[in-house]
């Protein structure tokens, strides 16, 4: 299941013949609406646009079965790891890795999370962090803090 609210993106998507479906949404809602419907989420190059992380954080642990995988790239906030997160001149956050961590823990997800160059950028490459997270059998998270 591919989503997303641009009708140009769900169109490039279509002519890849990889989705069994192709949905126009906003991501946190569809997510949350979808309880315990999905074993895999992966979603690359999409949380730079976010700058808090709660709300998507939350949706996701509902989206995931139990022992389902949540995987996502974000643009790692590099020597700044005090900072949560920080818009960038160029439209896209910046998340420091404790703040990643603390989310998806205290969410009740088991994260692993490396560093990464995403991509390159006029000539430089771009530092990322690389999440995996675990939802366990029983993810009873008391809140989601970020």
């Amino acid at each position: 299941v591919g989503v997303d609210l641009s009708d140009g993106m769900l169109a490039h998507a279509r002519d890849k013949t990889i989705y069994h479906a192709l949905i126009r949404a906003e991501l946190t809602d569809y997510a949350g609406a979808n309880n315990a419907a999905f074993d895999l989420i992966v979603s690359a190059d999409t949380l730079v646009y976010f700058g808090e992380l709660k709300g998507i954080v939350a949706a996701f642990v509902r989206a995931l079965r139990p022992r389902g995988l949540l995987v996502f790239t974000l643009e790692h906030a590099v020597g700044n790891d005090d900072v949560d997160y920080r818009l960038q001149p160029h439209g896209r956050y910046i998340h420091g890795r404790g703040y990643v961590e603390r989310l998806l823990t205290s969410a009740g997800l088991r994260p692993t999370i490396v560093e990464a160059e995403l991509r390159m950028e006029a000539g430089a490459p771009v530092p990322g962090l690389v999440i995996r997270a675990v939802k366990p059998v029983s993810a009873n998270p008391v809140s989601v803090r970020g």
